[in-house]
């Protein structure tokens, strides 16, 4: 069983703020004039169904079409992602680069079960010291953030 190692800050689970961030990234693209919500769909080869699931919260976008969104809305991905700087989770900073949770255990080459613990519950396993360190470095992190 792994052992409480260190407890990083901005790690709890909690319920998305995205809704509210792509709501706000639409209406302010194209130079402020922006966008409604089938002309973002149809920039992303998405469904008008999918951007008001997305601003709804109905739907979470996988990391992959947040990038898409990101470019498209002429935005960073971060723009997108839940809180500001310094309130965003392990998950947001993943989630805005690209990284499944599956993909970045691979990755890091941990069961997605001990990243999961690590992201939502700050438990970094000891058999694996130093994957917060590696998790920094992928995610293209610094210390602030983590």
């Amino acid at each position: 069983m792994p052992r409480v190692v260190r407890r990083m800050r901005g790690t709890g689970c909690r319920p998305t703020r995205l809704p509210a961030a792509v709501t706000g990234a639409r209406e302010g693209a194209d130079g402020g004039r922006g966008l409604s919500d089938a002309e973002l769909a149809r920039r992303i080869g998405a469904r008008r169904w999918e951007i008001v699931a997305y601003e709804q919260g109905d739907r979470r976008p996988e990391p992959a079409r947040i990038r898409v969104l990101a470019e498209a809305l002429k935005v960073a991905p971060e723009a997108l992602s839940d809180g500001r700087r310094g309130e965003r989770t392990l998950s947001d900073l993943r989630r805005a680069r690209g990284w499944t949770a599956q993909s970045l255990s691979r990755e890091l080459q941990v069961s997605e079960r001990s990243y999961r613990r690590l992201e939502c519950e700050g438990l970094e396993p000891a058999c694996q010291r130093g994957l917060v360190g590696k998790v920094a470095v992928l995610l293209e992190i610094d210390g602030v953030e983590m």
